[in-house]
This record gives structure tokens, C-alpha cells and sequence, in this order.
């Protein structure tokens, strides 16, 4: 009975290293998707990765590297830096935001506490606003890749037709341009909104105070 309750000690402490190892891991993507723009930068992430990961297989593809008709090789590697590209910028922008507002100090507790303990929607909408805008208007990195943004765009509306003249045999280069455009209308589509829905829950801050304040 002894050999077998070491075993199940064991096995018990191998389970629990093993959650607090996942835990760990895990703990980076908890923080990005309860900080502002997590949802962008799970989209991001959902939509750019396997963009970058089909574009990077489709080297491997002798039609694609054998194309003399049209670069589809250049296009397979620009689309795999692009989709990595995307994706990092989800996160520096969201990074940004924060790094703005835990600066202004508008974020409660924020001084000693992480902002997960804080929260994202402890930060006023007015306050989000000012950082974006900020943000769009003066922040160097973001105002470059709004070219690359538009730039990507366009390469893959070129990119359809050096696909089609190919004639590759692998469907890759197909998916990765097809995800690279779904999030250039995904990534305006979700701007539009999250400004929208912004606009409305501070309009709704700014006007439920007084309404309080009526008999």
C-alpha cells in the first residue's frame, strides 16, 4: 500500500507542476486578451499566424519556386513577413495603449498592481479615446505601418492574379492571400466599431451623472 501511495503522490505532484507549467504559459495570452484591444489581438493572431504559416509552407512547393511567369516566391515571403508583421503590430499597438494610460495614471491602482488586476474595463471610454488618438497622430511606428497596411493590401489584390497565372498546384498561396485580405477588411471593420462603441459608452458616462442628479 506504501509503493502505491508514493506512486499516486507522484503522479498527483507531476499533475500540479504540470498545470502550474500551462498556467505559466498561459498567463501572457490572459493578460493581452483582458487588456484594450484584446479582442483585436486575438482576430490578429487567429487570422495573420496561419496566414504566415501557409505562406512559409508554400516554399516547399516546386511550383511556387519554379513560377517564371510572375514572383509568386517573392509573394509567398513577403505574405510571410506581413502575417508575423500583423500580428506583432496587434500587440504593439495594444502595448502602447496601455503604456499611455498606465503613464496618465488614469487606471486605478495601477501604480503597483499589474493591469489584469485592474482591469480593462475599469478605464474610462474618454480616456481609451485620447490614447488612440494620440496614438495615430504621433506615434511614428503605427503612422509607418499604416503604408505596409495599405501596401499589403494591394499586394494581394496583385498577388490573385500571379496565383492564377501560375497555376501552382498548392492551395496555400491561395489561403494565405485570402487571410491577408480578410484582415485588412476585418482589421478597418473592428477600428470602426470599437471607435463607435467607444464614442457611446463615453457619451454614456458623460450623461448619466447628471440624469442621476435629476429629481
Amino acid at each position: 500500500f506504501k509503493a502505491c501511495d508514493d506512486a499516486c503522490k507522484s503522479c498527483s505532484k507531476c499533475c500540479d507542476d504540470a498545470c502550474k507549467g500551462c498556467g505559466d504559459c498561459c498567463a501572457p495570452c490572459s493578460t493581452a486578451l483582458d487588456r484594450p484591444l484584446g479582442s483585436y489581438v486575438l482576430m490578429s493572431g487567429v487570422v495573420n499566424l496561419p496566414a504566415a504559416a501557409c505562406a512559409a509552407i508554400s516554399f516547399a512547393s516546386e511550383d511556387v519556386r519554379g513560377c517564371s511567369v510572375q514572383p509568386l516566391n517573392a509573394l509567398c515571403g513577403l505574405n510571410f513577413v506581413l502575417g508575423l508583421g500583423h500580428f506583432a503590430m496587434a500587440l504593439y499597438i495594444q502595448r502602447r495603449l496601455v503604456y499611455g494610460l498606465n503613464n496618465a495614471g488614469s487606471i486605478p491602482g495601477a501604480g503597483a498592481a499589474p493591469l489584469s488586476a485592474a482591469g480593462s474595463h475599469s478605464i474610462p471610454a474618454n480616456e481609451l479615446m485620447a490614447r488612440a488618438g494620440h496614438i495615430v497622430c504621433y506615434d511614428v511606428a503605427f503612422c509607418l505601418y499604416l503604408f505596409a497596411f495599405v501596401g499589403s493590401f494591394a499586394l494581394q489584390c496583385f498577388g490573385f492574379n500571379w496565383i492564377r497565372a501560375c497555376r501552382a498546384s498548392s492551395s496555400l498561396p491561395w489561403v494565405s492571400a485570402t487571410l491577408l485580405t480578410v484582415f485588412a477588411f476585418a482589421a478597418v471593420g473592428f477600428a470602426f466599431l470599437w471607435y463607435c462603441a467607444l464614442s457611446c459608452d463615453a457619451c454614456l458616462q458623460d450623461c448619466w451623472p447628471r440624469r442621476s442628479h435629476q429629481p
